[in-house]
């Protein structure tokens, strides 16, 4: 019974350590490295939706989506407008 719990609490446990490090680096801007990954989005033209996103590059494998510089802006992108203009966690 533990086994199950920890199996079915452990992907969104990666999420929250995924989103807790991008926060880290887009603000406080270390570790330096993985700040180097992170390119914010810069729309064309003005859109009401562009605020704090992150841009994502394309990954045409499942294997690529896995790569920091692919699965955190997906993570970023994926929370509230709030939760990404927060200046603490």
């Amino acid at each position: 019974m533990a086994k199950l719990i920890v199996n079915i609490c452990c992907p969104k446990r990666i999420v929250l350590k995924m989103a807790a490090v991008t926060f880290k680096a887009k603000n406080v801007g270390r570790p330096a490295y993985l700040c180097d990954l992170l390119q914010e989005y810069q729309p064309t033209g003005t859109l009401r939706s562009s605020a704090a996103h992150l841009h994502q590059p394309y990954a045409p494998t499942s294997v690529s989506s896995r790569v920091f510089s692919v699965a955190a802006p997906a993570v970023w992108n994926q929370l509230t407008v709030n939760t990404r203009t927060l200046l603490v966690l």
